[in-house]
This record gives structure tokens, sequence and C-alpha cells, in this order.
């Protein structure tokens, strides 16, 4: 119903819509890949499908990567030469088309990020000193809307992200740095 509006903006379409040359292991070739600008990956099918995956442990992808800061953590966590870690750049939101809610500033930082950052955070600090810290990301969309979109531009408009505490933390940690992307504001 909304297939229109989607092709209008760009929205939703495959990988496959970009007609990549691809090598034998079936992954796009790196120099086509370069010719189109990253941001409009996160809006294909694929990325909103594997961000939701992700949020909702599809596969049980979120144990994996909970399992990857776990060993990463374990190694790096007590290395005075590491200043903190940033456990996601540039989340996406997850599956906005399936609920638009997550397309309100703030909404998929407490429902998706947040819960999921928490658990990294508990992993992180049962491997680390009490120096180590965490760089937690909001979501860039819609938290920062910075770049014109379709015919206008929605003026640089910054919202306030939705975390109400640091994940796994409180008001004022010292275990805690709020890492906030900002382009063209």
């Amino acid at each position: 119903m909304l297939q229109n509006i989607y092709d209008k903006v760009g929205l939703c379409e495959k990988m496959s819509y970009f007609d990549f040359q691809y090598d034998s292991n079936g992954d796009p070739l790196i120099s086509n890949c370069q010719t189109v600008d990253f941001y409009k990956y996160y809006t294909t099918a694929n990325s909103i499908v594997a961000f939701e995956a992700l949020y909702r442990n599809k596969q049980s992808i979120q144990e994996k990567f909970l399992a990857y800061w776990d060993k990463v953590s374990a190694r790096f966590g007590t290395n005075p030469f590491v200043v903190g870690f940033d456990p996601l750049n540039e989340p996406f939101p997850g599956n906005f088309l399936r609920n638009p809610k997550l397309l309100e500033p703030g909404h998929a930082d407490q429902i998706n990020l947040a819960p999921m950052y928490a658990a990294i955070q508990e992993k992180f600090m049962a491997n680390s000193n009490e120096t180590s810290k965490m760089w937690f990301e909001p979501n860039v969309f819609p938290d920062e809307i910075g770049v014109p979109i379709g015919e206008g531009d929605l003026g640089g408009k910054v919202f306030p992200v939705g975390f109400q505490t640091p994940p796994g933390g409180a008001i004022g940690s010292p275990n805690h740095v709020l890492n906030d992307h900002t382009y063209c504001c």
C-alpha cells in the first residue's frame, strides 16, 4: 500500500537495487559500494531487517553480539590505553515500517538500545576496571535530523535522546559517555 511512497523517497529497496557486481563469496565489490553514499544503505530492506533482528534477538543475533563484547572486554577491558568502547556506531531505529512509533524521537533509544546496551555494559564491567567507559550512541535518526529530506529541509532539528539514565548505570555515572553524532546541524 505504501510502495509508491517508498519508491519516491528510495526507502526499503533491496541491496540488489544497486546492481553491484559480486565477488566469489557473494559479497558486493567494495569499489561498487563506494559509489553510493553510505547512508543510503541504512534504508534498504536488508539493513532494516538486520537491525530489527539484532534488537529482537532473532536467530540469537543479539546473544552473539553480547558474546562478542564479552570477549572484547575480557581482552581489552583492563588495558590502560583503552579510553572507552562504543558498542554500536550510528544505530538505526529498527523496522519503523512495521512500528512507526520508532520514528518518535527517543523511543527507539528506550526500547531497542537501552536494554541491549545495559546487557553489554554488564559484560564489560565484569571484565574491566572501574575506569572503563561505555561511549553509547542514540539512534542517529530520528534523534538528530540535520540533512535535507526529499524536497524540503527539516532545518537541522535536534531532539532529546531517549535514555533516562546511562545504560546499566545511573545519572552521573563515571563509566558512561554520551557519544552523539551530528554532521550538519
